[in-house]
């Protein structure tokens, strides 16, 4: 009881501690805050109408300078340029104020009076304000209202209290907005503790925020444990600034809020041309300052994301690629390529071909000219004359960097009944419809980048597991193949008649490959060149002994059958010695590939569910530095975990 008692006095201050560490990081990592916004920026745009409306804020500015805007690289003079207040739009504005037992009460009165002196709706920026506490449950305080003193009597009396209900609080305040005729819409929120008490989750807050096109302004108190990477989320989607600081620093931030509120200006130009473009580059030429962004024709953009600059640095290439009939045409020949690679992938199912006895056809009667046309029709899955074309470049280029000689081992140990260049040019293919399609449908790079890591490992892995197959399959049969192959002998055979022999009787990898031996020993090759070129082949050392003490007994004499029935007896007293060891190391490899495979999992299941709560590990430096050190530190671990469970007999 003594020590639970001590974890619970503890516990707090740690929470605390931790907070404000990762609040001093993400200040140091570049926090956007007021400051860091700079003095212009474009809040939306909207190209619904006739006219091109745009509305900016420019904090400081008391009097509109020159302004001009270039839209999609034409310089246009707009028609007007006011001020909120004399434009007519009316500003509302809706307080989310933290007012949860953990930040205290000292704050939360301090945050009382910032907003009375700097949000009056009397004196203040915003015609009508409203106030939404979240301590202990959301609680509607205040109208929105229009006077100081519906406001102040509002606010009396507010203490904290309970949990902090974030999400919920930003869902309310974004739907009070249906109860107001103003046209600007903002949030300002005062957070100081993480969510901890809503019914509502950070997605449906952020997709609310958004219908209402208010824009979001955050301050952040340091004290507390704000989640800073929700509240950072919220802003680059909505628009609007990230303040943070100490309590004793609330009146200051709440006066920056106020002077960000207090300088928007709209802008309106005369109608422009509709553009092809999905996107449209608009650049506002404020003064001496001037801010690019760019809007989506025929839409209201509004936030951050839907106002990111295009990016200007694309080459010819780029440009040629990102025209309607490029993409048309990418999206037939990606088509095209897949619909090749389907149909090699289908040949290569349901049509298996005994090499062997293809290679032998010329011994059953076909002339030169016959045999060629089989070659030529049987022999290949490409049958058209581009493919033929494109397979013997492939192969060319193959045979020059001395690759094609190794990729035709790894096609004879998978036992797959295809050309080194066709395999060749099927991968080359594969990978590209990869990457076109991935370049397509997702439009992201590291999407892109891990497509075509796994479309490029993904064959090779297809290949090397069919061999794995069959040697074990191979290495299965060799004990029974050397026990009837000793039997043979016993009965008088000659080792030549016993491999004939037994390679009618035996089927599968073993079978086809001791037929394939006496069919090279008959057109010439000594018997135990062919046992040895099947035993690299196969990669067996097993049967590499076996072939070893038939040459030497065939050198010295002896008595073969008994030395093959020990040969096959050692082979099974280890091959029941690997079982095991794989029955008693199989707790092992199963944590070693749960363990292996539930992070890459959980990424993956979280990137669907909520994507812009795990994108932050790839856009934020020190997400990518995590993601980066988590990585490294769970290969160092899973190869750690094989050295242990590996054990070589």
């Amino acid at each position: 009881m003594k020590t639970a008692s001590v974890t619970r006095r503890l516990a707090r201050p740690l929470a605390v501690g931790t907070a404000g560490l990762l609040l001093a990081i993400v200040a140091l990592v570049g926090t956007p805050s007021a400051a860091d916004t700079g003095p212009l920026s474009v809040r939306s745009v909207d190209a619904t109408g006739g006219s091109l409306v745009v509305d900016v804020a420019a904090p400081g500015a008391t009097k509109a300078p020159t302004v001009t805007l270039d839209v999609d690289g034409k310089t246009v003079k707009p028609t007007s340029v006011s001020s909120f207040k004399d434009a007519g739009v009316a500003n509302s504005v809706m307080v989310v104020l933290d007012n949860s037992a953990t930040i205290g009460n000292g704050p939360v009165q301090i945050a009382k009076q910032a907003i009375l002196a700097s949000l009056d709706p009397e004196t203040g920026p915003a015609s009508q304000i409203g106030v939404v506490s979240i301590g202990g449950g959301v609680q509607r305080l205040v109208g929105p209202a229009s006077s100081q003193a519906q406001l102040r009597s509002g606010l009396d009396g507010i203490a904290p209290r309970g949990k902090a209900a974030l999400w919920d609080g930003v869902l309310q305040a974004a739907d009070s907005f249906g109860d107001v005729d103003g046209s600007s819409r903002d949030i300002v929120i005062v957070s100081g503790a993480a969510d901890g008490g809503s019914s509502a989750s950070f997605t449906e807050a952020l997709r609310e925020v958004k219908n209402s096109g208010a824009a979001v302004h955050v301050v952040a108190l340091q004290g507390g444990t704000p989640d800073m990477v929700a509240l950072q989320s919220l802003v680059a989607q909505a628009g609007g600034t990230i303040q943070v600081g100490n309590s004793d620093g609330l009146r200051n931030m709440f006066t920056k809020v106020s002077a960000q509120l207090s300088a928007q200006w709209r802008i309106t130009l005369p109608a422009v041309a509709r553009s092809t473009g999905e996107l449209v580059p608009l650049t506002v030429n404020w003064g001496d300052q001037s801010f690019t962004v760019s809007y989506e024709p025929g839409a209201v953009s509004i936030g951050t994301d839907n106002l990111k600059p295009i990016d200007t640095n694309d080459g010819i290439l780029d440009k040629i690629l990102d025209t309607t009939v490029t993409k048309y045409l990418i999206v037939v020949l990606g088509c095209m390529a897949a619909g090749m690679v389907v149909y090699s992938l289908g040949s290569l199912v349901t049509r298996q071909k005994d090499r062997l006895d293809f290679a032998l056809r010329h011994y059953d009667g076909y002339s030169v000219d016959e045999l060629a046309t089989v070659q030529d029709d049987e022999g290949s899955f490409a049958k058209g004359d581009f493919l033929k074309k494109a397979v013997e470049l492939t192969g060319d280029l193959a045979q020059r960097q001395g690759i094609l000689t190794k990729v035709e081992a790894l096609l004879e140990r998978a036992d797959l009944p295809l050309r080194p260049a066709e395999a060749l040019f099927f991968y080359v293919a594969i990978v590209a419809v990869a990457a076109i399609g991935a370049a397509l449908l997702s439009g992201d790079l590291l999407v892109l980048l891990v497509v075509v890591l796994l479309a490029a490992v993904a064959p090779k892995y297809f290949v090397s597991f069919r061999a794995k197959r069959r040697r074990k399959q191979f290495l299965g049969a060799l004990p029974d193949m050397l026990t009837l192959l000793a039997g043979t002998l016993r009965a008088g055979y000659s080792i030549s008649q016993g491999f004939e022999s037994v390679s009618n009787e035996v089927d599968g990898p073993m079978g086809r490959e001791l037929r394939r031996i006496m069919a090279e020993a008959r057109l010439g090759r000594p018997l135990e060149e062919a046992l040895d070129a099947a035993a690299e082949r196969v990669q067996s050392d097993d049967f590499g002994w076996a072939v070893m003490a038939i040459r030497i007994q065939r050198e010295v004499g002896g008595n073969l059958a008994e030395l093959l029935l020990t040969v096959a007896d050692t082979m099974t007293q280890r091959e029941r010695l690997r079982r095991d060891v794989a029955a008693l190391t199989a707790e092992g490899r199963m944590s070693a590939i749960v363990l292996g495979c539930l992070p890459p999992g959980l990424a993956g299941v979280m990137f669907v569910m909520n994507h812009e709560y795990i994108a932050k590990l790839f856009t934020d430096s020190m997400g990518m530095a995590m993601l980066i050190g988590s990585i490294v530190m769970m290969l160092v671990g899973f190869a750690w975990m094989k050295k242990i469970i590996t054990i070589e007999i």
